[in-house]
């Protein structure tokens, strides 16, 4: 929250103004001397239980206008508590600040102090100490000056020592600190702890305060400490019971208990003390503190500037509406605001606002209720508002029908005066209650129809009272179902209306019964041909006649039908040496069989076949062969015939181009075998480049030439010339070249049309940032136990940037009961549930409500608001269920139109206009009353400067387009035609050939248009040598063929062609190869090639016969459970023969293996398989299953899931460690609880308890038996449903049990009390299992005279020590210890 001190910043601008006008100041721990006739300071203290205070007083000063003193004293001995000026002062503005051990004293009067032997001030201290401490007060005077402003000396003791007196317990040291100049409504703290601690477990006081100065708010723990518990009760008007305590004993002397106040006046100083303060230590004794500790909460003459309140009702029933004003107090002079308020959307529905018109009168207001869970407003005034009073009124509805609290949050975006500076703020909130009401909530429709189905009855009953029934008349519609064959049929009845503008509809049927079958003749189905080789089938039907269902099926079989085979037809022709295969079909089923035909053996020709044709360099072959599979005999060789000179040709002939000449090969080959005999390359001359006249490639800018490049017409290769710059055309005014931003400066310059060149470059100013609101970020909430933190950052409202973050942290919240809400009211009829819920944690305990009984309004509540166009209604309800009667309509509103609203607007362009829709709608619904439509008209181009995109020839015109700045369509206009530029010489347009004539003309050097078109003549044919061409080679077996062309060594035209043929060459056989090696059985085959062709031929070779091993080869290998076999093979075919079964070898056992394993779970038992293979072939020899046990559950010792309270029973579950499941136990409701120092006998340890620390520890007293021989003091035992540690033996606990031989000390006892086991004569045995024991713990002659023969076990660890300490409380030395 932020807080003006305004009266601070006065004082000290004060002080500040006079120091400079002076000229001078005295350095603070200076020690201003003085003479005798000087004006003094003295001082007189009291003291009383630790509290001193220092009284100041004046004598012979006069005229004094500012006085500042600093008095410095020990803060770790004492603390600050308050400063209280003399009345004697008048009109004098004071001023007390304390900070770290200074107090800051000024005083001020314009008209001028005069004091002689009155009281100044007062300062109040409270000792941080117990006992006696000397304590040093250090007194400077910094600053005195009169109205002139001169200088004035003071007499005044620079140290003051006094010896303060604490005469309070020892050992504990009550610390309570107040506030100071706090604001009122705000939440203030006065704090409690300790300066001097011995050890606390625990702790109670009694707070007072006046209740028509402060409003107690809470009281929290400090985050710092931990371990604390807190509590409080309040007891009645202006006093409240605050008890704490520690999960362990704690030695803190900070403030640990904060608690919280509001101060409701300006200007007050109100008393804060304690009573009945009671601390209990570590051994559960109390000490109390008698008389009062007191503090105060002073508030400030003036409230902090502009404090907005949220006001409304703290509760409101559902469905009613209120009010929520925002009032303004403390007003420091705003001119204008902007701001939201946020209300819970879920719960509230905002029904209207309107502004004050006492403090905004002649201001422009404006609210906006559009934004669901918001409403916006904001008021400006020309001059600044002064006033205080209420700004705006809110018209809320309560929509949420529930037992809830909504919020009302204030949300300030913008506060500043008339100079547009920014004003601080202080808001307070609003939280109110939503009480549920009953409202009729029909159920149905339950229909209820007549006996012949013709009416029916929509019945509706209301959910919360049976009593009230609304009946609505259905319309019935019946329709008929006929039954079939096998199906029943119905009559179907159907009831519709109309509910709440909803219809409804119910369903009656009346069954029709079936007609049963009627059967049809016998139909065939399925019907399957026979065939050649299997027999068919066919069904016999028979169907229903009505439904045609069928009712049977009869399936009947018929025999195959045989093969019928034609002639047949060879599929394989036989051959010479193989033999062929005859194919017959049936003509029935298409199904073949085959018969073999006998080989034909070989028809040999009687002249001999070319096999291979004889070339110009190699001989050639001729055999005589079979006529039907070419095999040959009387294989002979052909002589070579010699090469043949063709005529020379023309062969890589490449045409010269502009730049580079030609050259082509003259070749000679053979006319027969095509062969290359010889070769001569030839070169040609380059023929030179033809230009055109040129084009523009690269446009010359302002400050770069241009680029004109001309093309060669027969190559296409280009040359390139320069064109001349055009220099800079600047514009007049500055152009932007960069903008300024808040940190960086800007530039602007003048820019080149043309080039964007730039020059006079300027550099604009940086903007600078503009600081926007603080804004909160990284906001972590506050829990119970932690604080929270949020950060105020400051960004810049142009460009965003972070100027500035300061981190804020929030206090924790603590843990808080409380007092209870109403979760279900009680209605007319039921009873309700009060729900009480720990703030901190969220736990709840519930308590009945009685039910309340109708209560019916006076007036009419509107059920149903009427709208613009449809009525609502309106009834007398019950306040509490929301019964209605009298329900009466209210008529409709009409509409109420607004203001015109564009909308549809489309924008005119260039060439076509645009339009946009008024429309008005109505205020309240929304809804739209009329639409206009308003056209536009066009708005026309603008043409940029143009562009030439066809350029102008000799003879036609070019084509310059514009095109429109704004929309980018494009026109254009003629360009005038350039006229010819004719060439001085003739250009050759055809070169003239062997057979045609050419063209020459004079050309036009722009477009190449001709004129004085001139024949060149034709040139003649040159014949060239014979060539060879579409040669083909003689084969083995054909004959071959040539061509002999001449042709024109000039233009290469064909002038003469004359076919030579050849003869066949005749095949020539190599020495054949084995291609089927003959083996012991079959004889194999050696084939013969063709030398020239590649064609061949086959010769059978004779079989080998066996060639048998002379040992046996094992064919199969024996196994653990099957034979092997063995026998003598062939070394060449692996045929066998005298073959031998090898006896199986048997399994050899393995190892017991464990298979399958299943562990055992807490409830369900394992098994596993013992499992033997065969260590040979791995196969399983046997399997047994072994089945193991459930493991059981191993339950932890439980942990309490649902505490018992007072009126239900607690559940305790129990995990099991192994599996996690879980059981439960029943916990019995809690019994009241004990106090401190109650009795309790339990039966079962045979003993009576004390209570010691309420719910956590016992004493023991005595045992109910003082007859007892064996006695058991447990570690803890049970009371009610509470476990409480026994921690301590009563004084005289055995004193008189004669009889006592045996006891058993648990480990939790950490006292024994005086002559606990005294003359205990019988008791030898003593068994001591706690660690906790101490000289100091155990009391006087506590085992004083029991046996001599006595034998004490203690812990190991404790054997020396506790053997000391029993001894020096009354242990006979013969008693051992071990």
């Amino acid at each position: 929250m932020k807080i003006k001190n305004k009266f601070y910043h006065f004082i000290v601008s004060i002080v500040l103004v006079v120091s400079l006008l002076a000229g001078t100041i005295v350095p603070a721990n200076t020690i201003v001397k003085a003479d005798d006739n000087n004006p003094t300071i003295w001082t007189s203290y009291e003291q009383s239980n630790g509290v001193v205070t220092i009284h100041y007083y004046g004598t012979g000063i006069t005229n004094l206008s500012s006085y500042q003193m600093l008095i410095k004293y020990d803060n770790e001995k004492l603390s600050y508590k308050e400063c209280k000026f003399s009345s004697e002062l008048g009109s004098t503005i004071t001023s007390a600040k304390e900070s770290q051990g200074t107090v800051n004293i000024a005083l001020i009067n314009g008209n001028g102090l005069s004091v002689t032997d009155k009281e100044l001030f007062a300062i109040t201290y409270t000792a941080d100490f117990v006992g006696s401490e000397q304590c040093v007060f250090n007194t400077n005077i910094n600053e005195a000056y009169d109205r002139n402003l001169s200088n004035i000396d003071f007499n005044i003791d620079s140290q003051l020592t006094i010896n303060v007196n604490n005469p309070l317990s020892d050992n504990y040291q009550v610390n309570l600190e107040g506030t100071t100049d706090a604001n009122a409504n705000d939440t203030v703290q006065c704090r409690f702890g300790f300066s001097r601690n011995a050890g606390v477990m625990s702790g109670s006081f009694i707070l007072h305060y006046n209740e028509e100065q402060v409003r107690f708010q809470k009281v929290t723990a400090n985050k710092n400490v931990e371990g604390l518990i807190v509590s409080y009760n309040k007891l009645e008007e202006g006093t409240v019971k605050v008890a704490y305590a520690f999960n362990k004993c704690s030695t803190t002397t900070m403030k640990f208990l904060n608690m919280e106040f509001i101060p409701l006046e300006k200007s007050t100083y109100s008393y804060i003390s304690l009573t009945d303060v009671v601390v209990t230590n570590e051994q559960l004794q109390e000490c109390v503190f008698e008389g009062s500790y007191k503090t105060s909460i002073s508030t400030l003459d003036s409230q902090s500037d502009n404090l907005f309140t949220v006001n409304g009702p703290d509760s409101i029933d559902s469905q009613e509406t209120f009010d929520v004003t925002i009032d303004l107090a403390g007003n420091s002079g705003i001119a204008a605001m902007t701001a939201s308020l946020e209300y819970d959307s879920d719960i509230f529905e905002i029904q209207s606002s309107s502004f004050s018109e006492s403090i905004l009168k002649n201001s422009f207001t404006n609210a906006s209720t559009s934004n669901k869970g918001k409403v916006k407003f904001a008021f400006m005034s020309t001059d600044d508002i002064k006033a205080d009073g209420q700004v705006i009124k809110l018209t809320f509805k309560a929509i949420k029908n529930e037992n809830v609290s909504g919020k009302f949050q204030l949300v300030v975006d913008e506060l500043t005066d008339s100079n547009a500076t920014k004003q601080e703020y202080n808001i307070a909130d609003l939280t109110t209650k939503v009480n549920k009401i009953c409202i009729h909530n029909y159920i149905g429709p339950d229909f209820q129809w007549s006996d012949d189905y013709s009416t029916c009855k929509a019945v509706y009953t209301c959910e919360y009272n049976s009593e009230h029934v609304i009946k609505v008349d259905c319309d019935v519609e019946t329709t008929r179902t006929e039954a079939t064959c096998e199906e029943d049929g119905n009559i179907t009845h159907t009831a519709t209306g109309t509910y709440n503008d909803q219809k409804i509809t119910d369903v009656q049927k009346e069954t029709i019964p079936a007609k049963g079958h009627v059967k049809g003749k016998v139909k065939i189905e399925n019907a399957t041909e026979a065939t050649c080789e299997e027999g068919g089938s066919y069904d016999e039907v028979v169907y229903c006649t009505v439904c045609n269902k069928e009712l049977s099926r009869n399936t009947v079989k018929t025999e195959a039908l045989g093969h019928k085979w034609n002639e047949g037809k060879i599929t394989t022709e036989p051959t010479c040496t193989e033999e062929g295969v005859k194919t017959f079909q049936c003509m029935v089923c298409g199904k073949t069989k085959t018969e073999k035909v006998s080989a034909l053996g070989h028809n040999w020709n009687e002249d001999f076949t070319v096999d291979k044709e004889s070339t110009c360099e190699e001989t050639g072959l001729k055999s005589i062969h079979c006529k039907r599979c070419d095999e040959r005999k009387e294989i002979t060789t052909i002589p070579s015939k010699g090469h043949v000179e063709g005529e020379v040709k023309i062969e890589n002939a490449t045409e010269a181009t502009c730049e580079e000449g030609g050259s082509y090969d003259e070749v000679v080959y053979c006319t027969v075998c095509n062969k290359e005999l010889s070769r001569n390359t030839v070169k040609t001359e380059a023929k030179g480049h033809k230009w055109n006249n040129g084009k523009v490639t690269t446009e010359p800018t302002c400050t770069e030439e241009g680029v004109k490049t001309f093309q060669c017409m027969v190559c296409g290769k280009t040359k390139t010339e320069k064109v001349s710059a055009l220099g800079h055309n600047w514009n007049e005014d500055f152009t932007v070249d960069k903008k300024a931003t808040c940190e960086e400066t800007g530039l602007k310059s003048i820019h080149c049309k043309r080039c964007d060149e730039k020059k006079d470059e300027t550099t604009i100013p940086a903007k600078g940032h503009v600081e926007g609101e603080v804004k909160i970020e990284n906001a972590t909430e506050a829990t119970c136990e932690q604080g929270g933190s949020y950060d105020e950052v400051v960004y810049c409202t142009v460009c965003n940037k972070e100027l500035s973050r300061n981190t804020v942290k929030t206090e924790a919240k603590g843990h808080k009961w409380n007092p209870g809400t109403i979760t279900t009211e009680p209605t007319c009829t039921e009873e309700g549930v009060k729900t009480f819920e720990c703030t901190v944690c969220g736990k709840t305990k519930t308590e009945k409500v009685e039910a309340l009984g109708h209560d019916w309004n006076e007036d009419f509540t509107v059920d149903k608001e009427a709208t613009c166009e449809e009525t609502g209604l309106k009834s007398i309800h019950c306040k509490r269920c929301d019964e209605r009667k009298e329900i009466t309509t209210i008529p409709a509103k009409g509409h109420v139109k607004g203001e015109v609203k564009i909308e549809n607007a489309t924008e005119s362009t260039c060439e076509k206009g645009g339009r946009y829709d008024e429309v008005v709608y109505c205020t309240v619904c929304k809804k739209e009353l009329s639409r206009t439509t308003v056209k536009t008209e066009a708005k026309g181009h603008k043409w940029n400067d143009g562009k030439i995109t066809t350029q102008p020839t000799c003879t036609e015109e070019g084509v310059k387009t514009f095109e429109c700045t704004v929309c980018g369509k494009t026109k254009t206009e003629k360009v005038s035609a350039l006229g010819h530029n004719w060439n001085e010489d003739f250009t050759v347009d055809k070169e003239s050939t062997c057979e045609e004539t050419g063209l020459k003309s004079i050309h036009c050097k722009r477009c190449d248009e001709r004129k004085e078109i001139t024949t060149i003549p034709a040139k003649g044919h040159v014949k060239g040598k014979v060539k060879i061409e579409n040669a083909t080679e003689a084969t083995c077996e054909k004959g071959g063929s040539y061509d002999e062309v001449v042709y024109c060594i000039v233009c290469n035209k064909e002038l003469s062609r004359t076919t030579v043929k050849t003869e066949a060459l005749g095949h020539k056989w190599n020495d054949g190869k084995i291609t089927t090696q003959p083996i012991c059985t079959e004889e194999g085959v050696k084939t013969f090639q063709c030398m020239v062709c590649g064609k061949t031929k086959t010769e059978k070779v004779s079989a080998l016969g066996h060639d048998w091993n002379e040992d046996f080869t094992v064919d199969k290998e024996a196994t653990c459970e099957e034979t092997g076999l063995k026998s003598i093979h062939c070394k060449r075919g692996d045929e066998r023969k005298e073959i031998t079964t090898i006896p199986a070898k048997g399994h050899v056992k393995g190892k017991v293996k464990i298979e399958n394993a299943t562990e055992a779970t807490c409830e369900v038992g394992g098994t596993y398989d013992e499992v033997i293979y065969c260590t040979v072939c791995k196969k399983e020899l046997s399997r047994t299953t072994v089945k193991t046990e459930a493991k059981g559950h191993k339950w932890n010792n439980g942990k309490v899931t649902t505490e018992p309270t007072y009126a239900e029973e607690g559940v305790k579950t129990y995990t099991c460690t192994a599996c996690g499941a879980t059981k439960t136990e029943v916990i019995p409701k809690r019994n009241m609880e004990y106090t401190v120092g109650s009795t309790y006998q339990d039966i079962s340890t045979n003993a009576i308890y004390r209570i010691t620390v309420i719910n956590q520890q016992v004493e023991y007293v005595c045992p109910i038996d003082k007859k007892l021989k064996k006695a058991t003091i447990p570690s803890q035992i049970r009371i009610g449903n509470v476990t409480y540690k026994v921690t301590s033996i009563g004084n005289n606990a055995f004193k008189r049990c004669k009889n006592l031989s045996s006891i058993t000390i648990g480990n939790n006892i950490s006292k024994i009390g005086n002559k606990a086991f005294y003359n205990c004569k019988k008791l030898k045995k003593i068994k001591i299992k706690s660690k906790k024991l101490t000289l100091k713990k155990i009391g006087k002659s506590a085992f004083k005279k029991i046996n001599k023969k006595a034998k004490i076990s203690v812990p190991k660890s404790k054997k020396k020590s506790y053997k000391k300490m029993l001894t020096k409380k009354g242990l006979s030395k013969t008693v051992k210890i071990k």
